[in-house]
Protein backbone atom coordinates (compact mmCIF):
# COMPACT_ATOMS: atom_id res chain seq x y z
CA UNK A 1 0.00 0.00 0.00
CA UNK A 2 1.60 3.49 -0.64
CA UNK A 3 1.96 5.94 1.79
CA UNK A 4 0.64 9.23 1.42
CA UNK A 5 3.26 12.04 2.10
CA UNK A 6 2.44 14.84 4.65
CA UNK A 7 2.34 17.05 1.53
CA UNK A 8 -0.67 15.19 -0.02
CA UNK A 9 -2.73 14.71 2.89
CA UNK A 10 -2.50 18.37 3.76
CA UNK A 11 -3.64 18.88 0.28
CA UNK A 12 -6.36 16.61 0.28
CA UNK A 13 -7.69 18.35 3.83
CA UNK A 14 -7.25 21.55 2.24
CA UNK A 15 -9.50 20.98 -1.01
CA UNK A 16 -11.95 18.96 1.61
CA UNK A 17 -12.02 22.24 3.56
CA UNK A 18 -12.78 24.42 0.38
CA UNK A 19 -15.62 22.44 -0.69
CA UNK A 20 -17.19 22.66 2.53
CA UNK A 21 -17.06 26.55 2.68
CA UNK A 22 -18.18 26.87 -0.31
CA UNK A 23 -21.52 24.61 0.32
CA UNK A 24 -21.97 26.85 3.45
CA UNK A 25 -21.61 29.87 0.73
CA UNK A 26 -24.33 27.72 -1.45
CA UNK A 27 -26.44 27.48 1.81
CA UNK A 28 -26.18 31.31 2.63
CA UNK A 29 -27.35 32.41 -0.61
CA UNK A 30 -30.18 30.02 -0.90
CA UNK A 31 -31.24 31.33 2.78
CA UNK A 32 -30.71 34.87 1.99
CA UNK A 33 -32.57 34.55 -1.71
CA UNK A 34 -35.39 32.46 0.30
CA UNK A 35 -35.85 35.92 3.05
CA UNK A 36 -35.89 38.24 0.37
CA UNK A 37 -38.63 36.27 -0.66
CA UNK A 38 -40.29 36.28 2.23
CA UNK A 39 -39.57 40.07 2.72
CA UNK A 40 -41.61 40.56 -0.55
CA UNK A 41 -44.53 38.41 0.38
CA UNK A 42 -44.41 40.56 3.65
CA UNK A 43 -44.93 43.65 1.60
CA UNK A 44 -47.82 43.13 -0.49
CA UNK A 45 -50.33 42.92 1.77
CA UNK A 46 -53.75 40.90 1.11
CA UNK A 47 -55.65 42.50 4.30
CA UNK A 48 -56.05 45.93 4.64
CA UNK A 49 -54.15 48.26 7.60
CA UNK A 50 -56.22 48.28 10.57
CA UNK A 51 -58.10 51.94 10.52
CA UNK A 52 -59.94 51.62 13.96
CA UNK A 53 -57.90 53.40 16.85
CA UNK A 54 -59.19 53.85 20.50
CA UNK A 55 -58.27 54.52 23.63
CA UNK A 56 -58.53 51.74 26.71
CA UNK A 57 -60.23 53.16 29.92
CA UNK A 58 -62.06 52.69 32.89
CA UNK A 59 -65.23 54.74 34.32
CA UNK A 60 -67.01 54.51 37.34
CA UNK A 61 -70.78 53.80 36.81
CA UNK A 62 -71.54 57.10 38.76
CA UNK A 63 -69.89 58.89 36.37
CA UNK A 64 -71.39 57.69 33.07
CA UNK A 65 -74.69 57.28 33.64
CA UNK A 66 -75.55 60.40 35.87
CA UNK A 67 -72.86 63.03 34.61
CA UNK A 68 -74.23 65.36 31.75
CA UNK A 69 -72.58 65.78 28.29
CA UNK A 70 -71.05 68.80 27.66
CA UNK A 71 -72.88 70.29 25.07
CA UNK A 72 -76.49 70.40 24.07
CA UNK A 73 -77.53 67.39 21.47
CA UNK A 74 -78.32 69.37 18.22
CA UNK A 75 -81.55 68.41 16.11
CA UNK A 76 -82.11 64.68 15.70
CA UNK A 77 -79.65 63.65 18.95
CA UNK A 78 -80.43 62.20 22.26
CA UNK A 79 -78.71 62.23 25.30
CA UNK A 80 -77.90 59.43 27.65
CA UNK A 81 -75.95 60.18 30.41
CA UNK A 82 -72.86 61.93 30.04
CA UNK A 83 -73.10 60.80 26.18
CA UNK A 84 -75.09 62.23 23.21
CA UNK A 85 -76.42 59.43 20.56
CA UNK A 86 -76.21 60.37 16.92
CA UNK A 87 -79.70 60.43 15.63
CA UNK A 88 -78.58 57.44 12.93
CA UNK A 89 -78.94 55.37 16.57
CA UNK A 90 -81.73 53.42 16.74
CA UNK A 91 -83.91 53.47 19.58
CA UNK A 92 -83.68 51.47 22.95
CA UNK A 93 -84.93 48.22 22.14
CA UNK A 94 -83.73 45.54 25.12
CA UNK A 95 -86.63 43.86 27.19
CA UNK A 96 -86.71 44.56 30.65
CA UNK A 97 -85.41 40.50 31.20
CA UNK A 98 -82.32 41.75 29.69
CA UNK A 99 -81.63 44.70 31.10
CA UNK A 100 -81.74 42.74 34.86
CA UNK A 101 -79.65 40.44 33.68
CA UNK A 102 -77.30 43.32 32.99
CA UNK A 103 -77.64 44.90 36.44
CA UNK A 104 -77.55 41.36 37.85
CA UNK A 105 -74.26 41.50 35.97
CA UNK A 106 -72.60 44.12 37.34
CA UNK A 107 -73.65 43.65 41.03
CA UNK A 108 -71.90 40.19 40.36
CA UNK A 109 -68.86 42.25 39.18
CA UNK A 110 -69.05 40.27 35.80
CA UNK A 111 -67.75 42.52 32.45
CA UNK A 112 -70.47 43.93 30.46
CA UNK A 113 -67.86 44.76 27.57
CA UNK A 114 -66.50 47.99 26.95
CA UNK A 115 -68.78 51.22 26.00
CA UNK A 116 -67.18 52.87 22.54
CA UNK A 117 -67.50 56.62 22.71
CA UNK A 118 -66.02 59.46 20.28
CA UNK A 119 -64.25 62.79 21.48
CA UNK A 120 -62.99 65.36 19.39
CA UNK A 121 -62.92 69.34 19.72
CA UNK A 122 -66.14 70.64 21.10
CA UNK A 123 -66.77 72.48 17.80
CA UNK A 124 -67.62 69.25 16.42
CA UNK A 125 -70.38 67.51 15.18
CA UNK A 126 -69.20 63.76 16.15
CA UNK A 127 -68.22 65.18 19.97
CA UNK A 128 -69.51 63.12 22.65
CA UNK A 129 -71.35 60.84 20.63
CA UNK A 130 -71.95 57.07 22.05
CA UNK A 131 -71.07 54.39 19.31
CA UNK A 132 -71.47 51.36 21.02
CA UNK A 133 -73.17 50.62 24.37
CA UNK A 134 -76.71 52.71 24.30
CA UNK A 135 -78.99 49.34 25.40
CA UNK A 136 -76.37 48.84 28.79
CA UNK A 137 -76.36 52.34 29.48
CA UNK A 138 -80.36 53.03 29.47
CA UNK A 139 -80.50 50.49 31.23
CA UNK A 140 -77.86 51.20 33.82
CA UNK A 141 -79.87 54.96 34.05
CA UNK A 142 -83.19 52.99 34.03
CA UNK A 143 -82.29 51.16 36.89
CA UNK A 144 -80.92 54.21 38.89
CA UNK A 145 -83.79 55.79 37.90
CA UNK A 146 -85.94 53.18 40.16
CA UNK A 147 -87.50 51.98 37.17
CA UNK A 148 -87.15 47.96 38.06
CA UNK A 149 -86.34 45.62 40.87
CA UNK A 150 -82.54 43.72 40.65
CA UNK A 151 -82.55 40.96 43.41
CA UNK A 152 -85.99 41.93 44.95
CA UNK A 153 -85.47 45.81 44.90
CA UNK A 154 -85.21 48.62 43.65
CA UNK A 155 -81.74 50.87 43.27
CA UNK A 156 -83.71 53.83 45.27
CA UNK A 157 -84.57 50.66 48.15
CA UNK A 158 -80.66 50.34 48.89
CA UNK A 159 -78.99 51.83 51.80
CA UNK A 160 -76.33 54.66 51.26
CA UNK A 161 -73.34 52.17 51.55
CA UNK A 162 -74.77 49.72 48.76
CA UNK A 163 -75.84 52.44 46.18
CA UNK A 164 -72.45 53.82 46.56
CA UNK A 165 -70.74 50.36 46.13
CA UNK A 166 -72.71 50.34 42.98
CA UNK A 167 -72.20 53.80 41.54
CA UNK A 168 -68.33 53.36 41.67
CA UNK A 169 -68.19 49.78 40.32
CA UNK A 170 -66.05 50.50 37.26
CA UNK A 171 -66.72 50.50 33.17
CA UNK A 172 -64.47 49.85 30.25
CA UNK A 173 -64.90 52.36 27.83
CA UNK A 174 -62.93 53.01 24.53
CA UNK A 175 -62.64 56.58 23.33
CA UNK A 176 -61.93 57.43 19.83
CA UNK A 177 -61.19 60.13 17.74
CA UNK A 178 -63.21 59.89 14.99
CA UNK A 179 -63.50 63.51 12.78
CA UNK A 180 -66.28 62.58 10.42
CA UNK A 181 -69.64 60.91 10.60
CA UNK A 182 -69.36 58.37 7.83
CA UNK A 183 -66.43 56.77 10.36
CA UNK A 184 -68.74 57.17 13.37
CA UNK A 185 -71.69 55.39 11.79
CA UNK A 186 -69.19 52.34 10.22
CA UNK A 187 -67.90 51.74 13.64
CA UNK A 188 -71.61 51.89 14.55
CA UNK A 189 -72.83 49.79 12.28
CA UNK A 190 -69.96 47.11 12.50
CA UNK A 191 -70.48 46.75 16.14
CA UNK A 192 -73.92 46.98 16.79
CA UNK A 193 -74.57 45.02 13.64
CA UNK A 194 -71.56 43.33 11.83
CA UNK A 195 -71.81 45.68 9.22
CA UNK A 196 -75.43 44.82 8.51
CA UNK A 197 -77.03 48.68 7.79
CA UNK A 198 -81.08 48.69 9.52
CA UNK A 199 -83.90 50.93 9.02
Amino acid sequence: MARTTAKQRGGSELGKTLERLAEIDRQRDEEKKAAGLQADQRVVRKMPDPWFRAQPMANMLKGLALETPARKPKDGERRLGRFILPGFQRPSVWTLEQKVRLIESLWLSLPIGALVYNETSPDNACDEWLLDGQQRLAAIVEYLDGCFSVFGYRFNQLDEAEQRSFLLRPVSVLMTRIEDEAGCRDVYERLAYGGTAHS
